[in-house]
Parts: C-alpha cells; sequence; structure tokens
C-alpha cells in the first residue's frame, strides 16, 4: 500500500524560532550546507521551512518519528533541479554534509 500525504508548515513560526533560538536551533535541525544554501536566498525562513518540513516527512514515513536516536540534522536537503528537492541520509559521525 502507498500513502500520499502533505506537510505543511507555517513560516511565520520557522522565522520566530530562528529569531529567538538563532544558531543553536539552525545547527540541530540543519546540516552547515542547508544552512549556506536558505542563508544565500532573498527569504531565508522560507527555504528552512521546506526543508524542515520535507525533513519531518521522512521521519513520519519511517516511523520514527522524531527522536533523540534520529535528528533532524542526519539529513541533508538539497536541490538537483530549481524544482526537485532531495534528502539523503549523512553517515552517524560523518562530519561531512554529503
Amino acid at each position: 500500500m502507498i500513502y500520499i500525504g502533505t506537510d505543511i508548515i507555517k513560516i511565520a513560526r520557522i522565522n520566530k524560532i530562528i529569531e529567538t533560538k538563532g544558531q543553536r536551533f539552525l545547527s540541530r535541525i540543519f546540516t552547515d550546507s542547508e544552512q549556506s544554501i536558505c542563508n544565500s536566498k532573498a527569504s531565508p525562513p522560507m527555504f528552512y521551512g521546506g526543508k524542515f518540513a520535507a525533513k519531518e516527512a521522512v521521519m513520519k514515513a519511517l516511523g520514527t518519528g522524531i527522536r533523540k536516536n534520529i535528528k533532524f540534522n542526519y539529513w541533508n536537503g538539497f536541490n538537483d533541479s530549481a524544482t526537485k528537492c532531495r534528502l539523503s541520509r549523512r553517515i552517524c559521525g560523518d562530519s561531512s554534509d554529503k
């Protein structure tokens, strides 16, 4: 059986968290390369929100939810074209973002 869903996140919520938690939040959720990409955009919170929603959706689909042993920054979000967002799994302890 195949299920399809949509994860929606309020960009204002992400923006507020970034404003209050700053780098601590960004480092816990996003890889260095994701932060570089998002920060280079005209509206970083919009891009952070999209990557957050993608990561949350993958963790829900895997049935892990958000747990201490599966962290958001274990996943690296990147775009392989103007419209396709991809996630790759980082190896635990790997300092690279690939």
